[in-house]
């Protein structure tokens, strides 16, 4: 009878030799009925576009969010200090409550700094307005949620595009922009 927690998939390709590393990655394409794909073992450099900056993983499966802005650069940086969490079964962004309000006046391009801002995560409109609005129209819904826990949750719609490496036993996760 096992003492600890069970293995992860993962965990269990590493010990039975099938993978070396227990690092994988995942990336989702932009396009309509886009495809993605997840690597176990590694990476695929043909993938992505260098620089791949890390973020450290803190409590287990959690990155650290120190701010956004709206607009881009040329807009104030709002600071927050919370955990973040990259689920890419989740079909919104959450975000604390006292936070959310923000979404109600603009819809640009979200820079958000994870780990600092030296690992900048650009959301675009488009992978957070669902349906995509029709030119002329005037209605769309915000895939911007509060969060009940009081955390950010960055889900799929944010990922569209990116590159992601999980390398838990480094504990950290790169992101870069797809090819």
């Amino acid at each position: 009878m096992s003492t600890g927690s069970p293995k992860t998939l993962i965990d269990q390709m590493v010990s039975k030799k099938v993978i070396d590393t227990d690092a994988f990655s995942l990336h989702l394409a932009t396009e309509e009925h886009a495809a993605g794909k997840l690597i176990l073992g590694g990476d695929d450099p043909d993938s992505y576009q260098e620089p791949m900056r890390f973020a450290l993983v803190v409590d287990t499966t959690y990155v650290t969010l120190t701010g956004f802005n709206i607009g881009g650069d040329a807009y104030p940086r709002v600071q927050v200090e919370s955990r973040a969490y990259p689920d890419t079964g989740a079909d919104v962004i959450a975000v604390p409550g006292l936070k959310s309000s923000w979404s109600l006046w603009f819809i640009p391009s979200l820079p958000a700094g994870v780990d600092g801002f030296d690992v900048p995560l650009v959301i675009t409109p488009d992978a957070y307005v669902e349906p995509k609005p029709k030119p002329g129209g005037k209605d769309c819904i915000l895939l911007v949620d509060d969060d009940p826990d009081n955390e950010w949750t960055i889900g799929h719609p944010a990922l569209l595009g990116k590159y992601f490496s999980f390398r838990w036993g480094e504990k950290k996760i790169g992101i870069a922009e797809l090819k």
